[in-house]
């Protein structure tokens, strides 16, 4: 036969000759049972699902097409498969596609799962493990490599922990609600409790930040013991909040305080404190040295005492002797009266030789007030006649070194003064006061604020004269003069009332000054009637009118100085100057001033990008606005558009 021969039958030789390849045979749909043409061997390709098909045989004359060829195998289709490793098959990792595990793998996975056939546990390997007993949960061993930790295991390890402890190997932390100690309890770390921390046993904190309240031994009976141990400093309390200590305090060597506390009963052989110390109960010091304040409320014992700066006692209180090197001060505020010295026999000396002694308010003596050298007397009570110096040589000063008024007499009775009196500065009198002669060398003030009449030389006939020929007179008030006042001089006048027409050198040549030596202003004239300047008004410097015109009905206005100029105001919508930009040859300004009949006069100051100028114009809407516009020069009802220049412009309006 020749490769092509027909085959005669089923029976025959199906092969092909070795020369003769198979016919692939391409197509969009699965072959049939009588390709045309068709030959044992030959591949059939469906290109639409890329299956292959291989002609293998007849059955009953009907052509048997079998299905693979090179593909992948599927669930529906057969084709070529990759076979599977034993760990993909156990770890179910295998790539996706037609991957086939061996028997023989299947059969070691099962046997692994199937109860008796299993393998032990390992950490890499799914197997079957002895479970751990409390006992040996608590001791940490086990008998066998694979066991494994129940759940109920966790009690037993937690009632009996191991020895090092919890994190004795690796710290970690620990978030509990309550930790309980019954016995001795070291924290080598710092400690945080977000809540309550209760002790009931021995406990040695190294480090304990406390966010709210702190008890300890707040209950029990037993001795409490807070850095005794240690050499280092004991800090109780904090900047902003008082700290209170309940029943008494002992301090064996010295109790130094830097912030202001209150001590309820204190009993001290010695003690230092840099700030403030306050005591509410009864307190006895043997010694103390205070820096700066101590304010004791209740009854204290003093043996001696050293304050450098404020001692406040408002109780009553037994000093035995007092060293206050700044100032005391007793019953500073209280209302009650503080006795000195009443109860001794000895005298009471106040003040020094070298500074002045100061009392504030009034000062009662009941006998006799014995003054050896300078005081200060703030108020004296004296119900009887007062000698001061009635006897003595040398000289009597009485407030010459204060800055108060010094008051004497009073309103029922006169006061006589012996002999001349010299007043440096100012004599006020505001009584009847006869003077038997008066020198006054600086300034005398008679009645200065007393509401009566003040009555000088009415009652004699001699001339009354005030002033001198070197100073000026000031006459503070109004002046009313019954017949005529007669000023030769130079005179200052404070407030003179004229109620007809004032002449000030009506007739004289000299020059009249006004206001010229003074730096306020000078007003003349009213808003009611016109003033009048007869003759030329010269300003030596400028002449402002505030409110109103300044109109020249028969002159003109003259600018007759070099680099003089007409300037005004501008920037707002009432003003009469300023500058604008045209847009498209036009622009409307703003002016509420701005009235019908004003003249405006327009200037170019740049053409800015304008492609052609035309001639400026304006109109005016009264009260609101007025219109710059460029027209074009031949048709004036045309906007040159091209025209966007700059320009200025002055407003001014007709009389």
């Amino acid at each position: 036969m020749s490769g092509k021969d027909p085959i005669p039958n089923e029976f025959a030789y199906c092969g092909v000759k070795a020369t003769v390849p198979p016919n692939l045979i391409k197509a969009k749909v699965d072959p049939g049972t009588a390709v045309k043409g068709a030959r044992i061997g030959d591949f059939w390709l469906n290109t639409v699902t890329q299956s292959v098909f291989q002609l293998v045989g007849f059955t009953s004359g009907a052509q048997v097409w079998q299905a693979g060829g090179n593909s992948n195998a599927t669930t529906t289709s057969f084709g070529i498969v990759e076979l599977a490793t034993l760990s993909q098959l156990q770890n179910g990792n295998a790539p996706a596609g037609a991957i086939v595990p061996l028997s023989n793998d299947v059969a070691t996975v099962i046997a692994g799962v199937v109860a008796g056939a299993g393998v032990p546990a390992t950490t890499t390997q799914q197997g079957y493990v002895f479970l751990e007993t409390d006992a040996n949960a608590v001791l940490g061993t086990a008998p066998n490599a694979n066991t494994a930790l129940q759940p109920s295991n966790l009690a037993a390890v937690f009632a009996a922990p191991p020895a090092g402890g919890f994190g004795s190997t690796t710290p970690r932390p620990v978030a509990a609600t309550t930790l309980s100690a019954s016995g001795a309890t070291a924290l080598a770390a710092a400690l945080t409790v977000g809540t309550t921390l209760g002790v009931t046993g021995t406990s040695t904190l190294a480090a304990l930040t406390q966010v709210g309240t702190a008890n300890i031994n707040a209950s029990g009976a037993g001795v409490t013991t807070i850095g005794t141990g240690g050499t280092g400093a004991v800090n109780i309390g904090n900047a902003t909040g008082n700290t209170a200590v309940t029943g008494a305090l002992t301090v064996s060597t010295t109790l130094g305080v830097t912030g202001a506390s209150t001590i309820a009963a204190l009993s001290a052989t010695s003690g230092t404190f840099s700030t403030t110390l306050g005591v509410t109960g009864a307190s006895t010091f043997s010694s103390g040295t205070f820096s700066t304040t101590l304010g004791v409320t209740g009854a204290s014992s003093f043996s001696s005492g050293t304050f450098s700066t404020t001692l406040g006692v408002t109780g009553l209180t037994t000093l035995a002797a007092l060293t206050q090197v700044g100032t005391a001060n007793i019953n500073a505020s209280g209302a009650a009266t503080t006795n000195i010295a009443t109860g001794g026999t000895g005298v009471l000396n106040l003040g020094n030789a070298t500074g002045n002694t100061a009392l504030t308010g009034a000062l009662t003596i009941s006998t006799t007030l014995g003054v050896t050298g300078l005081t200060t007397l703030a108020a004296l009570t004296q119900v009887g006649t007062t000698l001061i110096n009635a006897s003595g040589a040398a000289a009597t000063s009485i407030a010459t070194g204060g800055t108060g008024v010094l008051n004497l007499g009073n309103a029922t009775g006169n006061t006589a003064l012996t002999g001349a009196l010299t007043i440096s500065t100012t004599l006020g009198v505001t009584g009847l006061t006869t003077l038997a002669g008066l020198t006054q060398v600086g300034t005398t003030l008679i009645n200065a604020s007393g509401a009566a009449v003040t009555t000088i030389g009415t009652g004699g006939t001699g001339a009354v004269n005030i002033g001198n020929a070197t100073g000026n007179t000031a006459i503070t008030g109004a002046a009313t003069i019954s017949t005529t006042l007669g000023v030769t001089g130079l005179t200052t006048l404070a407030a003179l009332t004229q109620v007809g027409t004032t002449l000030i050198n009506a007739s004289g040549a000299a020059t009249t000054t006004i206001g010229t030596g003074g730096t306020g202003v000078v007003n003349i004239g009213n808003s009611t009637g016109n003033t009048a300047v007869t003759g030329s008004l010269t300003a030596s410097t400028s002449l402002t009118a505030t409110a109103g015109n300044i109109t020249a009905t028969a002159g003109n206005l003259v600018i007759n100085g070099s680099a003089k100029f007409l300037s005004w105001k501008s920037g707002a919508v009432t003003d009469f100057r300023g500058t604008g930009v045209l847009t498209a040859g036009t622009q409307t300004i703003a002016n509420t001033n701005i009235a019908t009949g004003d003249m405006i006069f327009l200037t170019r100051t740049g053409v800015a990008a304008s492609t052609t100028l035309g001639e400026l114009t304006y109109t005016i809407s009264n009260g609101a606005s007025f219109t710059v516009t460029s027209v074009i020069i031949g048709t004036p009802g045309s906007t040159q558009t091209g025209d966007v220049s700059t320009y200025a412009y002055i407003i001014v309006r007709p009389v």
